[in-house]
């Protein structure tokens, strides 16, 4: 009975390889997010304020991911790529669009840090 409860019994083998390359570009994206709502929680009173400011993000992303330049080189491409890598599709190098997120990400938790050493607790 326990042989037939493991994930390899019901799956298979899985595509490790395309599997971990996703994985990483989301948690590239998270990075990116955290960093992103870390600076938005220090410019926004409200904590509803900031997490609505940060699903607007997303959604900006999500439509700029839809023009081809900002798609490649820009954290806007990254949700594309991993779902396209997951589903095993050829996908271009990701170089670009990982580079700048965590430059991206870096520049956010910079700023929000200059930021919250002025504010007054």
């Amino acid at each position: 009975m326990y042989l037939l409860s493991t994930p390899a019994s019901v799956f298979g083998e899985a595509p490790g390889n395309t599997l971990w390359r996703s994985s990483l570009l989301w948690l590239v994206l998270g990075v990116l997010f955290v960093a992103l709502m870390a600076l938005l929680s220090i410019l926004v009173p409200s904590s509803a304020g900031a997490a609505g400011a940060g699903l607007g993000a997303y959604v900006l992303l999500s439509i700029g991911a839809n023009w081809n330049p900002l798609n490649s080189y820009s954290p806007a491409g990254i949700t594309g790529q991993a779902t396209s890598i997951a589903s095993g599709a050829e996908v271009p190098t990701s170089f670009w669009a990982i580079t700048t997120s965590l430059v991206l990400s870096l520049a956010l938790v910079c700023l929000a840090v200059m930021l919250f050493r002025r504010k007054e607790l």
